[in-house]
This record gives C-alpha cells, structure tokens and sequence, in this order.
C-alpha cells in the first residue's frame, strides 16, 4: 500500500492498476507514477496517451549485474515520436521519432531493448 498528498485538482483524475508494481494516474495531460510500497511519487511524465499499449513501465524486473535499481518508462510523446525516462535520476534516456503512427510499444525486462508496433496501411 503506497499513500501520497495530492493537491485538489478537480477529482478529474483516473487511476490504472494494470500493472504489479505501479499505480498510474493521469490527470490533464499528465501522467503520474507511484511505486507500490513506497509513498513518493515515482515520477511524471506529460503525455495525452492514456492506453496501457502506448506506456511501459519497468521497475526491477530482471536484476542485472552491477546495476542497482532499474526503473524506466517509455511512452508516447505525440503519435509519431516515444520517449523513454530514467525515473530514477528524472533523465530522458532516448527519444525516438518515427515516420508512421505508433500503436503500441513495450520495454523488454531489463529496458535495454524497446518494441513497437507502427499503423502502416
């Protein structure tokens, strides 16, 4: 269980538990990460894209070697470009723009390898 103040901002805010490890809450073109466990907010992100298919999270899925914690995040920007962040130092790893549509993308476990799906007619 994870609490955290919250300001007013309208009760207009929407909650996806998908996932085992984080809570999202997007509220007004912004998406807000808490880590279960911890009551800090993890990070945030600006995003219009609320589908669980356009967000990946990773938090310390594949313990690897000589890294500590891995906590990262890849999402989409606008249709045509993603963005992946290193939540733990708040740093934008990469940003990636394509020349077609994304409808989907995943960081594989360890967050070293990104897929995605493009809308190609």
């Amino acid at each position: 269980i994870s609490e955290i103040a919250w300001s007013a901002t309208g009760g207009n805010e929407k909650f996806v538990f998908e996932h085992n490890n984080v809570c999202m809450i997007f509220n007004a073109g912004e998406l807000t990460l808490v880590e279960y466990g911890t009551n800090d907010i993890l990070g945030s992100v600006r995003t219009e894209f609320m589908s669980p298919h356009l967000i990946s999270v990773r938090l310390n899925e594949r313990r690897m070697r000589g890294m500590e914690d891995n906590k990262k995040i890849a999402y989409l920007v606008d249709l045509k470009t993603i963005s992946i962040v290193d939540l733990i130092f708040g740093i934008t790893l990469a940003t990636i723009s394509h020349d077609t549509r994304i409808d989907w993308v995943e960081l594989n476990e360890t967050s070293r390898k990104l897929l995605f799906r493009d809308k190609k007619l």
